[in-house]
């Protein structure tokens, strides 16, 4: 049994003349469209993807792991860290969500300069001054070194 579907071709002009489409059954549209695609040498199939796709995106998800890591150790340690250094506990939020308001602030600013100067150049620089800053946290004596610390590593590191 075929079927007959009638589509307008402007839908938005409203013009008069239409364009039909018949499908028969399902194995003549598949060889139909396969023979559409050959002939229109469009390939749907994934393209190969070289060495410098993987490190990219190896790289991308290695910086994603990072930021996750860190934001899961800094919740389980806190309470720790913070006794050691005698912080209060408005001190431990902070340092717990400051990176997320820092995060916010300069999303947009990252976006321009990404636009300016290329994504690669400024993860490189944010990667650096993130692990420039987690060091700072790593030596922390106070708490509002460790809450200045965390904000400025967050700030860069989704460059």
């Amino acid at each position: 049994m075929a079927q007959s579907i009638t589509i307008p071709k402007d839908t938005f002009q409203r013009q008069q003349s239409t364009m039909s489409i018949t499908n028969s059954s399902p194995s003549d549209s598949t060889s139909n469209l396969e023979k559409a695609i050959t002939n229109s040498g469009v390939s749907l199939l994934s393209p190969k993807r070289d060495a410098r796709f993987w490190a990219a995106w190896i790289s991308l998800c290695l910086t994603i792991f990072v930021a996750a890591m860190d934001s899961l150790i800094i919740a389980a340690a806190l309470p720790h860290i913070a006794t050691e250094i005698g912080g209060t506990s408005n001190e431990a939020f902070w340092c717990a969500t400051g990176f997320l308001l820092a995060q916010t602030v300069m999303m947009p600013l990252y976006g321009s300069l990404s636009d300016i100067f290329g994504r690669k150049p400024l993860l490189l620089i944010a990667l650096s001054i993130f692990f420039v800053a987690s060091i700072l946290c790593a030596t922390a004596q106070n708490m509002p070194w460790l809450v200045a610390a965390r904000v400025v590593s967050f700030c860069f590191l989704f460059l």
